[in-house]
């Protein structure tokens, strides 16, 4: 007795492990139909993808050769800029260090000398005026 209820134990197991692998089976079948239709239809679309794609990739092409050829024209006054930008460097630490203190008296100088100009000028001028007004 105690046998025929193993068996029958053994078979409800054996058959809740068909039924369980054949729900797995079946669902792993609609999965791979559903993969097969998704394959299908990413197939039939690819080459307009690619076309696309294509279509891209030579624009960007045509863009970085314009890129390139625009640098290339760039390239001098860009070297131009560089050395002007040197010179006025080089030039201010130079007027700033050496040649400072000399531009700073030549300017001190020629202020003085303009206003000592202007006080001659006024000087004279009014001298003249009297002259001319004596007469």
């Amino acid at each position: 007795m105690s046998t025929t209820i193993a068996i029958w134990v053994l078979v409800v197991i054996a058959a809740a492990v068909a039924v369980f692998i054949i729900r797995f089976l079946h669902q792993l079948t609609k999965v791979a139909n559903e993969s097969e239709a998704t394959l299908r239809s990413l197939n039939a679309r690819l080459p307009l993808l690619l076309d696309h794609a294509d279509k891209v990739l030579t624009k960007a092409d045509t863009t970085v050769d314009r890129v390139n050829a625009t640098m290339d024209e760039l390239e001098g006054p860009i070297h131009y800029i560089q050395m002007l930008t040197h010179l006025f460097t080089e030039s201010k630490e130079y007027l700033t260090t050496k040649a400072g203190r000399g531009m700073l008296a030549f300017t001190a100088g020629f202020r003085a000398l303009k206003t000592i100009i202007g006080h001659l000028k006024g000087h004279f001028a009014s001298r003249g005026k009297k002259a001319l007004d004596e007469q």
